[in-house]
Parts: C-alpha cells; structure tokens; sequence
C-alpha cells in the first residue's frame, strides 16, 4: 500500500504490494499525506486479529446504529441512495461549484452535457457492481465502467462530489466521462483530488493568461478544458519533472515560485491549504472555518443550509464557535460524516454503549473543543497559525460575479471576525489559547510550550 501528496513535503506514490489506497480527503487536507511522504512512509498496516473487541451493550449500539442510518434517509435520501453524486446538480444552483478557478461562479455548459453529470445518469450508463465500505448501507462509490467516449473501457471507483466538481467545472472540462477518467489518475497517483484540481485550475489560468507560456508548461496545451493535457500535468506534478516540479508544492508555493500576478489568481487560506471542492465565496461559513482552521480543512459543521449562503459575519462567527469542536469528536471516532451527520447526541450515547462510560453530549462536545485547542496550541508553537496567517488569499476572499455574494466580501470586517471569533474562544488577539482556557480543558501541561 501506498500514500502521498502534492503537499509541500510530499512524494510521488509509489505501488505496494499491488494495492493504492485512497485516504480521503481528510487525510491529504490534515497534511497526514504530507507527512508520510516527507518520511517514504508507504503505509501503516495492520494485521487483522483474532479476538472480538469488547462492547459494553451490544444490543444498545445496534440500536444507536439504526437509529444513525434512519437519520441519514431522514435528512437527504438522495445521499442515502446516490452518495454525493448529485452534489454538482445540487450546488451549482446556489452558485456553490468552483468554476475556472474562480474567475467565475456561473458554470455555462451544455444542458446534454449536464444532465449526464447527475447521479441518475452515472448510474444507469456506467454502474457494474456495488462497492460500499464495510457493513455501511450507503451507496456510494460503487465500481463502474466507462461505457462511452475516448475512454471507453476504464474501470474505476465512482467519483464523489468533489472529484467530479474538481475535473469539470474548476478546470473548464465539460465531459463526464473525462472527469472520471481523470479521477480514476488522481487516485491512481495517490494525490488528494482537492488539491490537485485547484494546482491544474491555477496553471491552466496562468497559461491563459501569458504567464505561463507554452514551453515552460513542457510543450502542454494547458486551455480550459483540455482532459489530456491535465492528465500528463498531473503526471508531471507526481514525478516532479518540468513545471511539475513548481507545481508540486502546492498553489502557494507554485505561485510564489512563478510570481508576478500569478499569486493574484492562487486560491488558499494564507496558512497555504486549499479549501474542499465549492466555490466559498457563496458559502462563507466555510470560507471563514477552512481560513481559521487548524486543519487545513473543515471543523464544524455549520452551514449554507442553517444560515444561508452569505449570511451577517456574527452569524457566522456564531455558529462557528456552537458546532466548534462536533466535528473533531466525530474524526476521532473515526465513523463516517455520511453515516454519522455529526449527531453528538448519538455518537455520545454510542461511545457510553460500547465502553460503559458515563458519556454525555456535554463530554463529546468538550472533548471535541479540547482536540481544537490542543491541535491551536502545537500549530501555535511551530508558528504555522496565528492572525496574520488566519485569512483568504486574495482570489480565494474575493467577490463572485453571481449567486448571493455577488459583489459582496467579508474582507472589510475580516479583523473584526477574527477579534469575536478568538475571544469566544478563549484566545487572545493573536490567536492563541489563553493559559485559563488551556487550563479549563486539562491542557495546563501545554502552557510552558507557548
């Protein structure tokens, strides 16, 4: 098995053992790709083993389990039945899907060439077999089988949302069956697909506009849209050769390495992570969490759905500290979010099912804020977060043309987020934790650390 990452101490994958394995967006977001590659990490297994893992009240997590799965068909069947394929369909309406590279929020495509993006679609044309994960009633990610155009013949894993929105619309390229085939090379060369996607945008935005000329793009035809020309780019990018080599580091770094107006067109918090597959400038709960994030990515849950896609910055500030710390508890359980819906409640109850804990909704919640402030507290001592690094690119901050951001930005008030956001916290105004709020989560070890 194998991992890696076009972060900025990442290697090219290589194969082990006949096998690739794809960790998922998380795990490239949270840099654990990054790191295993800096350290020719290829993969951590485990032996499977013999004794059953002790449960407390086995009939009580059986309950908990029906209950989570009744959840899921309660709150989006669609996802219950079609994954996150019909994601594209769903978010576009709302001006939500990266598009060029942000230099527009309006994806214009042909409406055949659309409707062969949704999950009915997918299905019908390309389904072979079911393919979920263990145990997991979900369907999503079955096994299918182009059955159409150039790449007629290739099998691979069905992409999810962000595969799909990251090798259409963010790259220009309107077929369906070439998005998958280039998700299929993503995962093929062990990249996370986010990243690569917003690195293929930028070039090709670049190569748009004169300040990557062709020869220094290896003789690639880098136009919006070209599926081939991004395909041998992300080769490029995993071997490190040509403008792959700038390219593999990352947006930032390529933008700063190529320089001029190409860190105007680069999309990443200021940290240097790129955010998931959505255009965030109609989403901004999540404009502001990816940009403040300890992470890399996401933290809370929060969102367009509650608030709507722009709501007041103290809304947003608001929510974000409410949900602080549900999504951490739910990474630590490892459970999946399309099973689980970040519902603390049950996850409480279930962790109290299986060790006999007295586990309440209370303890999941700080439990989860402890992990935020012990992962701002080490971010903190190696100078990677902090006010000045807790913002948006210019282009990944800016104003969208349409949707309900229009001409709108929260980059006037971005200091005044920042200020409620850290004192909600329990930081102070550079953005780290106070010796009190350490103390308050059992953390008190860690002061002298900062």
């Amino acid at each position: 098995m194998a991992v890696a990452s076009i972060g900025p101490a990442g290697e090219k994958l290589v194969k082990f053992a006949g096998v690739f394995v794809d960790y998922g967006h998380s795990a490239s977001h949270n840099g654990l790709g990054a790191v295993m590659g800096s350290k020719r990490l290829k993969a951590i297994a485990l032996k499977r083993g013999e004794e059953k893992v002790p449960i407390e009240d086995v009939d009580k997590v059986r309950e908990i389990s029906k209950k989570l799965i009744e959840n899921v068909k309660e709150q989006s069947r669609s996802l219950y039945e079609y994954g996150t394929l019909n994601g594209l369909h769903a978010n576009a309406g709302r001006c939500m899907i990266p598009v060029k590279n942000y230099t527009t929020s309006s994806w214009e495509i042909d409406e055949e060439k659309w409707n062969k993006f949704s999950g009915q679609y997918i299905r019908e044309q390309f389904f072979i077999r079911r393919n979920s994960c263990w145990a997991c009633q979900i369907h999503h990610c079955d096994m299918m089988k182009i059955t159409e155009g150039p790449y007629a013949g290739e099998k691979l894993e069905e992409p999810e949302y962000e595969q799909f929105s990251a090798w259409s619309s963010a790259i220009g390229q309107e077929e369906v069956t070439s998005a998958m085939m280039l998700s299929k090379e993503v995962d093929r060369l062990g990249m996370e697909t986010n990243e690569a996607g917003w690195v293929v945008g930028f070039a090709m935005e670049c190569y748009e506009k004169g300040i990557l000329t062709r020869e220094q793009a290896n003789n690639l035809e880098l136009n919006w849209g070209n599926a081939e020309a991004a395909r041998l780019l992300l080769n490029l990018i995993a071997r490190k050769q040509g403008i792959g080599e700038i390219l593999s580091g990352g947006v930032k770094q390529a933008a700063e390495k190529i320089g001029r107006e190409a860190k105007e067109l680069a999309i990443h918090t200021l940290k240097g992570n790129t955010p998931r597959g959505h255009d965030h400038r109609n989403r901004w709960t999540e404009l502001f969490d990816t940009s403040v994030s300890n992470t890399g990515t996401l933290e809370t849950w929060g969102g367009p759905i509650a608030l709507g896609s722009t709501p007041e910055w103290k809304d947003i500030v608001e929510a974000n500290l409410h949900d602080k710390g549900a999504m951490m508890l739910e990474d630590s359980l490892v459970t999946c979010r399309f099973n689980t819906r970040m519902n603390i409640e049950l996850l409480s109850q279930a962790v109290a099912a299986v060790t006999g804990w007295n586990f309440t909704y209370e303890e999941g919640m700080k439990t989860g804020r402890r992990i935020v402030h012990l992962l701002r507290a080490f971010n903190t001592r190696h100078g990677i977060v902090g006010r000045e690094t807790d913002r948006p690119s210019p282009r990944y901050g800016s104003a969208p043309d349409s949707g309900s951001g229009k001409g709108k930005t929260l980059q006037p008030v971005w200091d005044e987020i920042l200020d409620a956001y850290y004192t909600g916290m329990g930081w102070d105004k550079t953005g780290k934790p106070l010796p009190e709020t350490l103390e308050e989560y059992d953390l008190g070890y860690i002061v002298k650390d900062l």
